[in-house]
């Protein structure tokens, strides 16, 4: 079958032609570990195909790494020179004035299909503010998906999906924190319920991604599997996509076991694989165009 992964990242040493966002994980601050990660050593999209095709990934979306910030020119540029292999999901700023301009075409760029947005727990009231939600409304307007990271709020974003019935909503990494870049309190699935009443709305969707760092267990990850299994029955398999994340999580499993946790299970179908593996992402990015 055909594999899609639905999240991952490349990036460059930083340099004058991609240069890094000075703002994004300075000394002291608490993205600093990420922006070490980026630092650490720069894993460029040769890397990414060569990782793809030892385990049989055959082509996914770049979701801009944060050390770029708003600077979506790098992972459009990998997009461009492999269009086969790579699209893009890039990011923009809700207090842009010309913000309906940006939208409004932002899928007649080459290889960019949606939108990212990041809002933690101590900035929840963003969700409720008048600009992100005119992006909201915006890419509601022109058909461009959002694809929302609330990680400590994520019971916040049901009244997004109340407010825009409309916006192809995608909840990136289950709605969970994301380790080792967030290092898990407690309950992994401390916010399942939240996920769960947002699947009763019809217009949003999961990445099933990074869910293995999830896991307390070495491969296969046995103990997530309750917690996947309630996900599935509330969204069904045409509402979930299966993500890998692994530039994130490498240093806790490897890509082949992020993939072959879903690619081998014996609890799911060949159509229910399928599915997760590149089906539904086709269909709600729309992507690729053959597909």
């Amino acid at each position: 079958m055909r594999v899609i992964d639905a999240q991952f990242h490349c990036w460059e040493a930083e340099s004058d032609q991609w240069p890094w966002d000075p703002e994004f994980g300075k000394p002291g601050t608490p993205m600093a570990p990420s922006r070490a990660h980026y630092e650490h050593e720069p894993f460029p999209a040769t890397g990414l195909i060569g990782a793809m095709e030892e385990v049989g990934v055959d082509a996914g979306l770049i979701v801009l790494p944060s050390i770029y910030g708003m600077d979506n020119r790098y992972a459009l540029s990998v997009a461009a020179k492999y269009p086969d292999r790579f699209a893009v999901i890039g990011k923009t700023d809700e207090f842009s004035p010309d913000l309906e301009t940006k939208v409004s075409s932002w899928r007649d760029q080459p290889g960019m299909l949606g939108i990212r947005v990041i809002v933690g727990a101590k900035e929840r009231h963003r969700l409720e503010s008048p600009e992100l939600n005119r992006l909201f409304a915006t890419a509601s307007k022109y058909s461009v998906p959002i694809c929302l990271y609330t990680p400590g709020c994520l019971a916040n974003a049901v009244a997004v999906a109340d407010r825009h019935t409309e916006l192809t909503l995608v909840i990136d990494h289950l709605g969970m924190e994301a380790p080792p870049a967030i290092p898990i309190q407690g309950d992994a699935f401390a916010e399942l319920p939240s996920l769960l009443e947002l699947a009763r709305r019809p217009n949003v969707s999961v990445k099933i991604s990074g869910a293995p760092a999830l896991s307390s267990e070495k491969y296969p990850f046995s103990d997530i599997w309750p917690s996947l299994a309630l996900v599935f029955e509330a969204y069904g398999f045409d509402r979930a996509m299966w993500g890998s994340d692994f530039t994130r999580v490498a240093s806790l499993h490897s890509y082949r076991e992020a993939l072959d946790y879903i690619r081998l299970s014996s609890a799911l179908s060949n159509s229910e694989k399928e599915q997760l593996l590149g089906g539904t992402l086709s269909k709600i990015f729309r992507w690729p165009p053959s597909a």
